[in-house]
Formats: structure tokens, sequence, C-alpha cells
């Protein structure tokens, strides 16, 4: 009988430790493949008259053929996946958007929603091109802010252009803080009119009003249009009168 825990040497170059006393000259083991397998009978204990022989489960000292880089045999355990699908790594299309808005990279534009908050840092001094400027360039619009326009829109339906070399920080000083009555809105220069303060208060009104409301200045035109051909008739009554006094004296 050999000494007990005694190597035994693979084929791959490694050891194997075996936890039981061996006789390699009679029941020599043989590695192939990372198992164990047994090419004699075990020795019998003669002390006890057991004939006890020893089974080696394949599946408990099987190894695996790969070695990590220590140099120590793996268990094929160590590299078991976990059951499941993969993740998919297909790449998202998503596309890219501009303080919200969407941006489509093949055309270049965009369509921000309507009254959207655009805002930029100013100063007393910057003017209303220069303000054009800072916007389109910032929302990445590639046209010119000669087709853009500042105009100052406030709730009853008043429009104001704000002139190129005004200052649009003072003219939103001037108006208020108070958003919900006076707004400073980009707009299409060939779309948007201004609107005067005496026209804007009609915008608002149904159209049974306008037409009420017309129907009362047409009756105000009769009215102003009698005077005057009265006044006229009158004073041609009064000349006509004086040249024949004149005549008979």
């Amino acid at each position: 009988m050999g000494n007990s825990n005694q190597p035994i040497k693979l084929e791959n170059g490694h050891t194997l430790q075996t936890p039981f006393s061996l006789d390699k000259t009679q029941h020599p083991l043989k590695m192939t493949n990372g198992n164990v397998s047994k090419t004699g009978d075990l020795p019998t204990d003669s002390a006890n008259g057991n004939n006890e022989t020893a089974e080696l489960d394949n599946s408990a000292i099987s190894l695996d053929n790969s070695v990590n880089d220590g140099g120590s045999p793996r268990k094929k355990s160590d590299i078991r996946r976990r059951p499941g699908r993969r993740m998919d790594k297909t790449k998202l299309k998503r596309r890219a958007s501009i303080n919200g808005h969407l941006y489509l990279r093949e055309t270049s534009s965009f369509t921000p929603p309507h009254a959207s908050a655009c805002s930029v840092w100013v100063t007393s001094l910057v003017t209303s091109n220069e303000v054009l400027n800072m916007l389109l360039d910032k929302y990445k619009v590639e046209m010119s802010c000669r087709s853009f326009a500042l105009f100052v829109m406030k709730d009853n339906g008043e429009r104001r252009r704000i002139r190129d070399d005004d200052s649009p920080l003072i003219t939103r000083v001037m108006l208020g803080p108070h958003e919900d009555v006076a707004k400073v809105f980009i707009v299409d220069v060939a779309q948007t009119q201004e609107i005067s303060p005496e026209v804007a208060q009609f915008v608002n009104l149904s159209l049974a009003e306008c037409r009420a409301i017309l129907h009362q200045y047409e009756q105000e035109e009769l009215r102003q249009i009698r005077a005057i051909r009265q006044k006229y008739d009158d004073m041609r009554f009064y000349m006509q009168h004086k040249m024949k006094e004149l005549r008979g004296v």
C-alpha cells in the first residue's frame, strides 16, 4: 500500500490529490479527459472482513479540461451560465430633441409647440436682431433672421412689432412681470400683421356682437352724411339769397 493522499499526475501536466490510500502497483487509476476510471479492484479490509468496493462518481470528481490563468483546474459549475434569453443589444434609433422640440436630422428642421418657451441670456444693450440670431443659433434653425421678427402680443389681441434697433429686454420690463397679460413672440414676418389697440378691442368679440357694432357704425355714418349735406344745402341757400339781394340793389 502506498502513502495516503498521494497525488496523481494527469495527462495535461497537473496533479490530483486523492482523499484515500492507493496502491499504484495493484490498483492504478487512469485519468482520461478529466475523468477518473478504475482499472482494478480496490483492496479489501481484512481486519473487519468486509468487502467494500469504493465507487467513484464521475460527476463528483469530474474536472473541466480548460484551466484558468492561475494553473488550477476549474469545475464545470464555475462557468455555468444562467438560463434565459440574452439582452438584445440592438441600438435603438432615437430622435434628437432640442429642449423637448422634435428635431429631424435629415431635414435640419424642427416644429416646436405653439407658445413654447424659449430663453436666452441678454442685456439691455442687445438689439432685436441680435436676439433673433441667438435664438436661431440655439435651436439650430438654418433660416435667415430676416424671415422672423419679435412681436408683443397682449391678451386683448393687440400685436405690436418690436423694431430691429429696440431692446427686447427693456420692452419686456416695460410690459410688466405678468406674462399672462403680454408676451414676446418670435413669429414669421410674412404671416403676421400688426393689430392696433383700436382694432384689438373687437378681436375677442363674437360675430353677432361685431355685426351689431357694425350696424351702429353704419347708422352713425348715415347721420353724418345727412348732416353734412344739410349743412351745404343751407350754405347754398343763403349764398343764393344774398346774390339776389345784391342784384336787386
